[in-house]
C-alpha cells in the first residue's frame, strides 16, 4: 500500500461528484468495485461480521478510494493497466 497512491484515490474519490460517470478514473473504479463485490475474502468477513464492508479484508484500504487511486489489487484480482 503506497500512502501517496492511496491519498491521490482520495482525491479522485472526491472529485468523483463532480465527474461524469464515463469519466476513464470512474469506469475504472466501478470494474474495480464489481470485482471486490465478489471477492470470496470480503464475502467471507462480512458473513461473519454480518455486515457490508467497504474496506480491504487483505490490505486494509478503503476500497472506493484505493478502486481509484492506481493501486492494484493484493491479490491480483484487478487487471493491469
Amino acid at each position: 500500500m503506497n500512502p501517496i497512491q492511496i491519498t491521490k484515490g482520495f482525491f479522485h474519490l472526491a472529485m468523483s461528484n463532480f465527474r461524469d460517470e464515463g469519466h476513464p478514473i470512474e469506469l475504472e473504479a466501478v470494474s474495480r468495485l464489481k470485482i471486490c463485490e465478489k471477492c470470496d475474502h470480503r464475502l467471507m468477513l462480512e458473513k461473519e461480521l454480518n455486515k457490508k464492508i467497504m474496506d480491504c479484508p487483505l490490505c486494509g484500504c478503503f476500497l472506493p478510494a484505493k478502486a481509484r487511486s492506481g493501486e492494484f489489487c493484493p491479490i491480483g484480482k484487478w487487471p493491469e493497466k
